[in-house]
């Protein structure tokens, strides 16, 4: 029964769904262009001045809050797990991070070769989990969400500004070359493409 909404003014608020009324409103560092996800009564999101931020959804206090060195522009995604439920998103620091979701730690983050402003996507196909994310270098990342392991890059060939759907082990992405790209998980292989 709420919507959380950042705006361009630096604020982040809460309101009720039924009638628009403020629940909470707290000031941000800078201002929010991309989307929050909730999970287990707090809500997560960046800001372009490159704040992530935890708030207790109830109440707009801050459970953590984390400095990267770039703005981000694109959404939240959650991994839920026994050992560690993980945070991912991306800055225009070139690097993807994921935090423990909890306490906002850094368990690992992974640098690329230009800005990240999708919204990292979770894979999990035949019982491998992995997180799976386009950049403004031209490349499709599948990394394993625990950070341990071989990642794989896919050239696509132009910027990927927007996030992947994935399902059965295949993601979905558009780029700004005017493709849209089905892209196996496992093999990185194309599966197929449609020229716009």
């Amino acid at each position: 029964g709420i919507i959380f909404v950042g705006t361009l003014g630096s604020e982040f608020l809460a309101l009720n769904l039924v009638d628009g009324s403020e629940i909470w409103k707290v000031e941000t560092e800078g201002p929010t262009s991309a989307p929050a996800a909730v999970y287990d009564g707090i809500v997560y999101f960046g800001d372009t001045y490159g704040f992530v931020y935890a708030l207790d959804a109830k109440t707009g206090e801050q459970v953590w809050q984390h400095e990267t060195d770039g703005k981000i522009e694109g959404g939240v995604n959650i991994l839920i797990s026994e050992d560690a439920s993980r945070v991912f998103i991306g800055s225009h620091d070139y690097f993807l991070y994921c935090f423990d979701a909890k306490t906002g730690s850094v368990l690992w983050k992974e640098e690329t070769g230009n800005y990240i402003v999708s919204t990292p996507s979770i894979v999990n196909s035949g019982g491998t989990e992995a997180v799976s994310f386009g950049g403004c270098d031209g490349l499709l990342y599948i990394l394993p969400v625990d950070g341990q392991g071989t990642g794989r890059e896919v050239e696509v060939g132009s910027y990927i500004a927007n996030s992947a759907a994935v399902r059965d082990g295949i993601a979905y992405l558009a780029h700004n070359g005017g493709e849209v790209i089905a892209i196996d998980v496992a093999t990185g292989e194309e599966v197929w493409k449609n020229v716009t």
